[in-house]
């Protein structure tokens, strides 16, 4: 089964070994599914029928979905999307931007993310999340913390340091000396 990999970093800005949270298909995934349906209306593809009721579409149909779409990448920025607007709870867009590729979050926010992965709606693995960084919490060697949404895939934070002029395979990414990251604290919207 596939996992979620929970990625600390040491004072020196070094990615370490990950944390694995079981079953990937509820972190990111069990996300966008969740914020979706709460705030977008049902996808329709080119294909359906304007003319269709929702309720006509989901008997014909299914329950639609972005992630499911022809284009993906494209049919999905209305869920990425979510994480600027502010008539979405700031709860929910701290959890959407942990999804992100490339997000880090600072030692100072993690509480606030075990806290919005604890009240977030919805069936995901997000609780066990919160686990493993209220642990962080107590290490005062761990100064961020990253994620890689699934284990099936081959980039992670312990290989992305290598960089193209760079013959060495395999390079955990160092925050302080590359610029791949964002933050995520830095980039929310707060009002």
């Amino acid at each position: 089964m596939s996992y979620v990999e929970i990625y600390p970093f040491d004072k020196n800005g070094n990615c370490m070994s990950p944390i694995c949270v079981r079953n990937a298909f509820c972190g990111a995934f069990a996300v966008w599914r969740r914020m979706e349906a709460k705030y977008l209306p049902l996808y329709r593809p080119e294909y359906i029928d304007p003319a269709m009721t929702d309720e006509e579409v989901r008997a014909k149909y299914g329950d639609l979905t972005r992630l499911a779409a022809w284009n993906p990448n494209e049919a999905m920025r209305d869920v990425y999307d979510l994480f600027n607007r502010e008539d979405v709870s700031l709860t929910d867009r701290i959890v959407l931007g942990t999804t992100f590729d490339d997000v880090l979050v600072k030692r100072e926010n993690f509480l606030r993310v075990v806290e919005a992965f604890e009240s977030f709606d919805g069936d995901t693995n997000l609780k066990e999340q919160a686990a493993v960084i209220r642990k962080f919490i107590n290490d005062p060697d761990i100064t961020a913390i990253g994620w890689n949404a699934t284990s099936v895939n081959c980039d992670t934070w312990a290989n992305a340091g290598c960089s193209a002029q760079d013959e060495t395979e395999g390079a955990p990414y160092n925050y302080m000396t590359q610029d791949k990251h964002w933050w995520l604290f830095d980039e929310l919207p707060e009002k």
